[in-house]
C-alpha cells in the first residue's frame, strides 16, 4: 500500500513543476507523466492548461499585440512600435527560456536514469525563479506598450488587463472552467445589432468572471508554494485541504462561465444559438464532443456518387440513430465526468489511485473510474456496431473508398489509458504495459487485420 509520504512526495513534485487539480497532473510536458506508472503521456494532451504555468515560450506574441492593438484602436503607428519594442526585448527571453529548456530535458533524462523524485523537488529554485523571470518580462512589456497609447486609449487599459487574464482559464482543470465566453462570442461574428444586444452581458461576465479568476490563480499559487512544507511535515491532510480550496475556487469561475454562457444564449438567433452552445460543450468536455469516427464514415458514405437510393436512405436512417444514442451517451458522461473531479482526492490522482493518474485532463480516467470505464464500453460498442451496420449497407468498393481512422488519442496517449474518454476507439486495445503507444493509423475498413497464424505444433 502506498504510503503517505510517497503520495505526497509525488503530489510535491507535481507541485513544484506543475499544478495537481482535481483530475490531473502536468510533469514536465511529456517526460514525467508518462514516465510514472500508469502515465500515458499526459503531460502532450496537459499543455495548453497547467502547462501555461511552466511554459517557456513567451509570454507575448504578435497574435497577442494584434488582440490588444484591436482592444485599444492602435494606430498603424502604434501598431509598428509595439511591435518593435516586442522584437527588442525578445532575444533576452530567448537566451534564458533555452537555458530553461536545457534543464528541463536534463530532468527528465535524469530521472529516466534514476527514478528519484528528489530531483524536481532540487530543481524547484530555478523553476520558480525562470517563471518569476518570466512574469516580470511579461508586466515590463506590457507597461511600454501602454506607454504609446493617447488619453483616450488609456480608458481601454482596465479591459487588456482582464483579457489577459481571462487567457489564464487554460489554466483551469475543471469541465466548464477553461471556456472564455468572450472568445465564443467574438467567433460568432455577429451582425453589429446583435453584438450591442449581448454586450451588456459580455461586460458584466467580464467583470465578475475577473474578480474570482483572481481568486482562482491565488489559490493555484497558494497550493504550489505550499505543498512543499506538506511533504516535509507528512501532513497529508493539508494537502486534500490545498486540493479541496483549489478546486472550490475552480468551480467558482465555472459556475460564472455557465451562468453567462445561458444569457448569451438566450440573446442569440436561432441559428447563432446552437453554434454558441455547442462551442461551449465542446470546450467544457473536449474529450466527449468531438467527432467520432464513425460519424465521419457516415458523412463519407453518404458522399460517395454510386450511392442507391435504398444504401441512402439505410444510412440516412443510420445516422440519425447513432446521433441518438451517442447524445445520450454523452449526457451520461457528463455527469460522470464532473463527479468525478468533485470528488477527487490527493491519493486518488496518482497513477493506480483510482482517479486516473496523469493526464486525465477534464475528463480524464476512463480506465479508472467504474462509472467511466462502463460508459466507454458503451461508446466503443456503439461505434463498433454502426460502423459493422455502415459495411452491411455498403459494398466492398464502397467500404473501400470511406476514409481511414486515424488514432484519436495522438501521439504518445495510451489507448485506452488516462484521459481516453468514451469513444476512444474501437479496434486497438488498450496496452497492458501501461506505456504511450506510438500513434498509428486504423485500417480502412475494407481492410480488416490479417487473422494471427496458427501456432506451429510442439515438437516431440
Amino acid at each position: 500500500m502506498r504510503t503517505a509520504r510517497s503520495i505526497l512526495a509525488r503530489l510535491v513534485v507535481c507541485s513544484s513543476l506543475c499544478l495537481p487539480l482535481g483530475v490531473g497532473v502536468l510533469a514536465l510536458g511529456t517526460g514525467v507523466a508518462a514516465a510514472q506508472p500508469g502515465g500515458g503521456g499526459g503531460g502532450r494532451m496537459m499543455m495548453g492548461g497547467m502547462g501555461a504555468m511552466f511554459s517557456t515560450d513567451a509570454p507575448l506574441s504578435s497574435e497577442d499585440l494584434a488582440r490588444i492593438g484591436k482592444a485599444v484602436n492602435f494606430t498603424p503607428d502604434q501598431a509598428e512600435a509595439a511591435k518593435a519594442l516586442l522584437d527588442g526585448y525578445l532575444p533576452e527571453y530567448q537566451k534564458k527560456a533555452e537555458a530553461q529548456r536545457k534543464m528541463i530535458d536534463d530532468l527528465r533524462e535524469q530521472f529516466r536514469e534514476s527514478r528519484d523524485w528528489t530531483i524536481f523537488q532540487d530543481a524547484r529554485p530555478k523553476m520558480d525563479a525562470f517563471r518569476t523571470y518570466r512574469q516580470q518580462w511579461e508586466k515590463q512589456v506590457l507597461a511600454d506598450v501602454q506607454t504609446l497609447l493617447n488619453p483616450g486609449q488609456q480608458s481601454y487599459w482596465p479591459g487588456v488587463e482582464q483579457m489577459r487574464r481571462r487567457e489564464t482559464l487554460a489554466q483551469g482543470m475543471l469541465s466548464g472552467e477553461r471556456v472564455d465566453v468572450v472568445r465564443l462570442v467574438d467567433a460568432l461574428n455577429l451582425p453589429a445589432e446583435k453584438k450591442a444586444d449581448v454586450q451588456p452581458v459580455l461586460e458584466a461576465y467580464a467583470a465578475e468572471l475577473d474578480r474570482d479568476l483572481v481568486k482562482r490563480n491565488e489559490a493555484q499559487a497558494k497550493m504550489m508554494e505550499n505543498a512543499g512544507e506538506a511533504f516535509r511535515s507528512g501532513d497529508t491532510a493539508k494537502m486534500e485541504e490545498m486540493l479541496t480550496e483549489t478546486r472550490q475556487a475552480s468551480a467558482r469561475v465555472r459556475d460564472i462561465n455557465r451562468k453567462y454562457a445561458r444569457q448569451v444564449e438566450g440573446l442569440l438567433p436561432d441559428d447563432m444559438r446552437a453554434k454558441f452552445n455547442a462551442q461551449f460543450k465542446r470546450e467544457s468536455f473536449p474529450r466527449i464532443y468531438r467527432t467520432h469516427y464513425p460519424q465521419q464514415a457516415i458523412d463519407a458514405a453518404m458522399d460517395l456518387a454510386d450511392l442507391q437510393p435504398d444504401q441512402r436512405e439505410a444510412i440516412i436512417a443510420l445516422g440519425e440513430t447513432y446521433t441518438r444514442d451517442g447524445e445520450a451517451l454523452n449526457a451520461r458522461a457528463e455527469k460522470a465526468i464532473e463527479e468525478n473531479e468533485m470528488t477527487m482526492t490527493a491519493a486518488r490522482m496518482m497513477p493506480g489511485g483510482g482517479g486516473g493518474g496523469p493526464g486525465g485532463g477534464p475528463g480524464g480516467g476512463w480506465n479508472q473510474s467504474p462509472a467511466m470505464a462502463e460508459l466507454r464500453t458503451a461508446r466503443e460498442t456503439l461505434d463498433w456496431t454502426t460502423l459493422e451496420k455502415l459495411k452491411g449497407v455498403l459494398t466492398p468498393e464502397q467500404i473501400a473508398k470511406l476514409p481511414e481512422q486515424n488514432n484519436p488519442d495522438g501521439p504518445g496517449q495510451r489507448r485506452g489509458g488516462a484521459g481516453a474518454g468514451p469513444g476512444a476507439g474501437g479496434d486497438q486495445p488498450a496496452n497492458p504495459n501501461g506505456t504511450g503507444d506510438r500513434p498509428r493509423r486504423r485500417r480502412n475498413p475494407a481492410n480488416p487485420p490479417a487473422p494471427a497464424p496458427e501456432p506451429a505444433p510442439k515438437q516431440g
